[in-house]
C-alpha cells in the first residue's frame, strides 16, 4: 500500500511530483521559506547532493538552482573507482560540478544576483572558510583546494557577486523541496529506483496490483 501523500513543485518549467511521507508535511514556516528562496532576486541558492551506485565508484552528482522565480536541476554521472564508497568525495565533486555550471547560469540571468550560496550537508563545509585542510586525507584536501581555486576563478569572472559555500544544517534540510530535488536528481543520474524487469523472473506479480515506488 502507498502510504504517501503527493505534492507538486515547479521545477525546471515542468510539473514534477515529489513524494512526501504523511508525517513529513511541510510546516507553514518551511513553505514560506521555500517561497522566499524561489522569489529572492538578490541571492541565488544552489543545493547539492550526490549518490553512489552500490559502492562501485559510479556517482550521481546534482544541484538544484533556486532564485529569481526559477527552480531547476542539473545532474551528471561521474566515475572514480579510487574513491568508491567515499561519500565526502562525491559531495565535493557535486560542489565542483555546480561551480563549473555557474558561469553559464549567471550569463542567462537578466538581473545578476548579488550573492550565490552553495549548500552541502557535508559537515566539513561548516568550517570551510576557517580551516584550510578540513580533512585528514591528503587527496580530499587536494579536492578542497580545487574547489577553492574554482571559486576564486569564478569570483574573478564576476567580481560584483559574492560566492559562498555553506554547510546545510538539519533545520534547513528539513522540509526542503530544493534539497530533495537535488537528492532525487543525483539518484536519477545513476538510475537508482529504476524498476527492473528482471523482477518478473524472480517474483510472480499479480496484474491486479500496482507497485508503488
Amino acid at each position: 500500500m502507498d502510504n504517501h501523500k503527493h505534492t507538486h513543485f515547479e521545477i525546471g518549467g515542468m510539473d514534477k511530483q515529489v513524494i512526501l511521507n504523511e508525517h513529513a508535511i511541510p510546516t507553514r514556516e518551511a513553505t514560506r521559506r521555500s517561497g522566499d528562496m524561489q522569489w529572492d532576486n538578490e541571492t541565488l541558492r544552489v543545493f547539492v547532493d550526490a549518490s553512489e551506485l552500490n559502492e562501485q565508484g559510479i556517482f550521481g552528482l546534482a544541484g538544484c538552482f533556486v532564485g529569481q522565480g526559477e527552480v531547476f536541476t542539473r545532474m551528471k554521472k561521474h566515475y572514480n573507482l579510487k574513491f568508491k564508497g567515499q561519500n565526502p568525495y562525491a559531495e565535493c565533486m557535486a560542489i565542483l560540478f555546480v561551480i563549473q555550471l555557474l558561469p553559464s547560469v549567471i550569463k542567462k540571468k537578466y538581473t545578476k544576483p548579488k550573492k550565490i550560496i552553495i549548500f552541502s550537508d557535508l559537515v566539513q563545509f561548516d568550517w570551510f572558510d576557517k580551516v584550510e585542510t578540513p580533512f585528514h586525507d591528503v587527496q580530499m584536501n587536494l579536492i578542497i583546494a580545487q574547489i577553492r581555486d574554482n571559486l576564486k576563478a569564478i569570483g574573478n569572472l564576476f567580481p560584483d557577486i559574492q560566492f559562498n559555500i555553506r554547510y546545510m544544517s538539519k533545520t534547513l534540510k528539513r522540509h526542503n523541496p530544493f534539497y530533495r530535488a537535488a537528492h532525487n536528481a543525483a539518484r536519477k543520474a545513476i538510475q537508482i529506483n529504476r524498476l527492473s524487469f528482471e523482477l518478473r523472473g524472480i517474483f510472480k506479480i499479480n496484474k491486479d496490483f500496482i507497485l508503488g515506488w
